[in-house]
């Protein structure tokens, strides 16, 4: 049995080793202390999901029911994988990119690593909101100190604005938790739920709402996403993308789906609709995009519209295939996001009207920027097929209005076709004649992030045998 704790222990162990390492002049590289401690995090995970996963609950303040709890819930495992595997993929981009102040970064980003996994196996709601606020507050330092120089701090600020705002909303959805039930334990909340009155339950949906439409992030609660995800380091930018707006997902499924479906059933129609509405809107303004960075950065926003659609239909359809999107998107976002950067550190700009015909120039790069393209797109047997079907399957069996949504889809499969065009094919510049192409590293960094899109795709019925593990 591996202990839940073991993953915050490992983490606490290399923050340590980065301070120690750094006043005692060891020669010890940052990025070898903290590449052990998420290589061990991810041995732990996986030894988990063999030998099963050991929870840990210690009463710290009886009056108000505050314990420092970690166990599974329902729905934790999915969430988990990504939460332990992606940042470990990521840790390369993150190695090549930040040359100042290393020690006090990779100190920032083993407690965003860990905050995350902790919120999704935190079982205190009080313990679910620490971690929570730690997870915000270190990727807010990430783009205030290591993100774009011309505009982290703005960009910075304004994350920081809304993100405490959905923490406020967040804290008061608990506090209703608690006055209602008596306690802040995430088992026994969902055992008595149902004796919540129906009009508190609209407020406590109402507020959580808030919190998840900037969390994810949505419409019309979106504004802070497009300036952090193109501030930020390309390392801070995956973590946001890839699992932070996954946090907000985690919610609506636990705070709402199984805690007060009723309230979610009633305001159905509406919440399918701030759905429908993103994906429509974001699929026109990510159309108007140049910037490579920025464009990825609001096409992810219609997954994110996809994954609360799919929520929303308070079907097992349509929450599996929110679950299998949850997932597919991490890697898949995570991938898009590194090949820009790449495309970038070779041209020295974003901009796509400025590229053209790469594909001469970088074979290797270019595979892996359709194979994303395609992935994101949805072909059938990469890991977002699957998921977009049951979604739309789930939503059309209680809103069949929600086939709507396929038209933004179909728009954004157009921006996509755009952005190969312009960045790998037609003629290319004097200037890019010497580009070389991706490292061994770089291609071993892509193969493994695309490994888990293929897997997810042919093997979906995985990815969904982690729902409903728990201990």
């Amino acid at each position: 049995m591996i202990y839940l704790f073991s993953f915050l222990l490992m983490a606490l162990i290399g923050v340590i080793a980065l301070i120690v390492n750094t006043f005692l002049k060891c020669r010890l590289s940052e990025e070898k202390i903290v590449a052990s401690v998420i290589l061990a995090s991810v041995v732990l995970f996986f030894s988990g999901l063999v030998f099963g996963f050991k929870s840990i609950s210690v009463q710290l303040v009886s009056s108000i029911d505050f314990s420092f709890s970690l166990q599974l819930n329902g729905f934790s495992l999915p969430f988990m994988l990504i939460a332990v595997v992606v940042p470990a993929a990521v840790l390369w981009t993150a190695h090549k990119e930040i040359k100042q102040n290393k020690t006090l970064f990779y100190i920032f980003y083993l407690l965003a690593y860990a905050s995350l996994i902790s919120v999704f196996i935190s079982y205190n709601l009080i313990l679910l909101f620490i971690f929570w606020e730690a997870a915000v507050l270190s990727l807010f330092f990430i783009i205030a100190f290591w993100g774009d120089q011309k505009t982290r701090k703005g960009a910075s600020i304004k994350f920081l604005v809304f993100t405490q705002l959905s923490s406020l909303t967040l804290l008061a959805v608990f506090i209703l938790f608690f006055s209602y039930t008596g306690s802040f334990n995430l088992g026994v909340i969902q055992q008595l739920s149902a004796l919540i009155p129906i009009g508190i339950q609209y407020i406590i949906l109402s507020l959580l709402l808030v919190t998840v439409l900037i969390k994810m992030p949505l419409f019309p609660l979106h504004a802070w996403l497009p300036d952090a995800y193109t501030s930020a380091p390309t390392s801070g930018t995956i973590l946001l993308s890839s699992l932070l707006s996954k946090m907000g997902g985690f919610a609506l499924i636990i705070f709402g789906f199984e805690m007060i479906p009723s309230a979610m059933s009633g305001a159905q129609p509406f919440l399918i609709a701030i759905g429908l509405l993103t994906v429509i809107y974001i699929s026109i303004v990510a159309t108007a995009q140049r910037d490579l960075k920025r464009l990825f950065s609001y096409s992810s926003m219609i997954y994110m519209a996809l994954i609360f659609i799919g929520i929303s239909s308070l079907t097992t359809f349509g929450v599996d295939g929110a679950v299998l999107l949850i997932v597919s998107h991490s890697f898949i976002i995570a991938l898009l996001f590194i090949l820009s950067a790449e495309l970038y550190d070779r041209t020295g700009t974003y901009d796509m009207s400025k590229m053209g015909g790469l594909a001469s120039k970088m074979p290797v790069l270019s595979f892996f920027f359709v194979f994303s393209v395609l992935a994101v797109m949805g072909v059938p047997g990469l890991s977002n097929f699957v998921g977009e079907l049951l979604v739309f399957l789930g939503a059309y069996s209680v809103l069949p209005i929600s086939l709507i949504g396929l038209i933004g889809v179909i728009i954004s499969t157009n921006y996509y076709l755009k952005a190969i065009k312009s960045t790998l094919f037609g003629q290319i510049r004097a200037t890019f004649s010497k580009l070389g192409d991706v490292s061994r590293l770089d291609t071993l960094q892509l193969l493994l992030l695309s490994a888990f899109v293929v897997l997810a795709g042919v093997l979906p019925g995985l990815i969904l045998s982690l729902v409903g593990a728990t201990i």
